[in-house]
C-alpha cells in the first residue's frame, strides 16, 4: 500500500493490528474499494492510522490520547487485564 519505505525507515514502531471481529464488522466490499489503485492515499492513511512511532510494548502503554503514524490522535485504553484498545476496538 506504499508503506514500504515507512515500515522499513528508522522505527521503532508498534503496530496495532485490527482483530478478525474489527474486519468482519466492515461493510460489504469495503477491502476490494480500498485496494483500488485510485485509493491508494486513504489506504496509506488508514493503515498508518494503526501505526504507532514508537516502540512500545502493552504492559508499557499509558492510557489516554496518542498521535499516530499518520498524524492522527486516537484513544488508547487500557484495561485491567493488559487489554488494549484503540478507539475502544480491540
Amino acid at each position: 500500500a506504499g508503506l514500504e519505505e515507512v515500515l522499513a525507515g528508522d522505527g521503532p514502531l508498534t503496530v496495532f493490528a485490527p482483530t478478525d471481529e474489527a474486519f468482519e464488522s466492515l461493510p460489504d466490499n469495503l477491502l476490494e474499494k480500498l485496494l483500488l489503485p485510485e485509493n491508494k492515499d486513504y489506504l496509506d492513511s488508514v493503515l498508518s492510522y494503526h501505526v504507532l512511532p514508537a516502540n512500545s510494548l502493552s504492559s508499557a502503554l499509558e492510557p489516554g490520547l496518542t498521535e499516530m503514524l499518520n498524524g492522527e490522535l486516537a484513544s488508547v485504553q487500557v484495561e485491567d487485564d493488559g487489554a488494549v484498545t484503540v478507539n475502544g476496538a480491540g
